[in-house]
């Protein structure tokens, strides 16, 4: 999947489908699935060294693990175990109630992927401390690892704790899923999908809509209301809530202060830089104009998208063609988000394009 792959086949291939179940398998909601899956006792699946870091901290208090032994010996298994694992939650992901996925087949061979993986483990930094209580309490769980360095380090402290208030299961899910998680950032820092009806979406938002009215369409979308029929109350696809939360990010990530950090972090970063000439190349030479926020702050109510074309005519996104709405998405990620490493995944490219801005 690195650095650069093309799904190309007919109408109901299963190109959307295959897309988006590597969305959920190499992402966060995959992640926590088996996190969960995995602390229960409800897989089989089995890591000795995870295994023995667990049990070191419940039994001693501390304990230390090796990321680049652990995902040598491991990673290649982890994916395709939460692969063959996805089957149980795939449609819940999708946002299906009537599609099966007990046969789906999926399988990770890493083989050159390692080696860049292997590499990037010491890069990462962590630092994660759950605690109980006042902000002066210590906290309960430790875990952290420099950049760097291989080595994470857990730890507890019951300085100023009750006794007992952090459960062993609280404990073993939380040092699992952090050393799981190791695995998917070194893979893709963050996965980011546009799909298909992202030319309607970004209408909902940052279009004159708050953001906390963001937030209550999120929760809303998130939820899964049982006073409504089980037709109804289906949860929607997980790619569609992703984009809706990219957006409010780059609604949120885009004042005065955050774009002369990012002008900073071009300025030291090259990759950075590419994006930021990217977004402009895709205003000149496809979009013929410029896709911008109307006020530099995100938290004045009057804020909105507006494209204005190279003629200087302003519009507001609801009458702009379906190539702009289209493209805006990629251009503001371009322009406000992307790192480098993340992963893309853009369903149907070239929708709502005249051939010459296809090509």
């Amino acid at each position: 999947l690195k650095p650069f792959t093309v799904f190309i086949g007919p109408n109901n291939a299963g190109k959307t489908w295959l897309a988006y179940a590597l969305v959920g398998i190499l992402g966060q909601y995959g992640l926590e699935k088996y996190t969960s899956a995995y602390i229960n006792r409800s897989i089989s699946d089995k890591y000795p060294l995870l295994d023995k870091a667990i049990e070191q901290v419940l039994d001693k208090g501390s304990a230390k693990i090796d990321l680049v032994r652990f995902a040598n010996d491991y990673s290649e298994a982890y994916l395709n175990n939460i692969a063959r694992f996805a089957r149980q939650w795939m449609g819940r992901f999708l946002g299906t109630t009537r599609a099966k996925f007990d046969q789906l087949d999926i399988s990770f061979e890493l083989e050159k992927t390692k080696i860049f993986l292997l590499e990037e483990i010491p890069r990462i930094a962590l630092q994660s401390n759950i605690a109980i209580g006042t902000r002066n309490q210590s906290p309960l769980l430790t875990i952290r690892k420099k950049q760097g360095d291989n080595i994470l380090f857990i730890f507890t402290s019951t300085e100023g704790q009750p006794s007992g208030a952090l459960p062993d299961e609280t404990i073993s899910e939380r040092i699992a899923r952090t050393i799981f998680r190791v695995i998917h950032e070194a893979l893709y820092p963050n996965i980011y999908p546009f799909p298909i009806e992202r030319s309607s979406l970004s209408l909902l938002f940052p279009y004159s809509v708050p953001g906390v009215a963001l937030e209550a369409l999120l929760n809303r979308l998130l939820k899964n209301d049982e006073r409504l029929p089980q037709r109804e109350s289906r949860e929607t696809s997980r790619p569609i809530v992703q984009f809706l939360e990219m957006m409010r990010v780059l609604h949120e990530s885009s004042s005065e202060l955050d774009r002369e950090i990012r002008a900073m972090e071009a300025n030291s970063d090259l990759s950075v830089t590419k994006y930021m000439q990217l977004a402009q190349l895709l205003e000149g030479q496809i979009l013929s104009g410029n896709v911008d926020f109307s006020t530099p702050e995100p938290d004045d109510l009057e804020r909105e998208l507006l494209f204005q074309t190279t003629e200087g005519v302003t519009l507001d996104m609801p009458v702009v063609s379906s190539m702009v709405k289209e493209l805006t998405p990629v251009v503001l990620y371009l322009r406000y988000l992307a790192e480098p490493h993340e992963w893309l995944i853009i369903d149907e490219p070239e929708m709502n394009l005249h051939p010459e801005a296809q090509a």
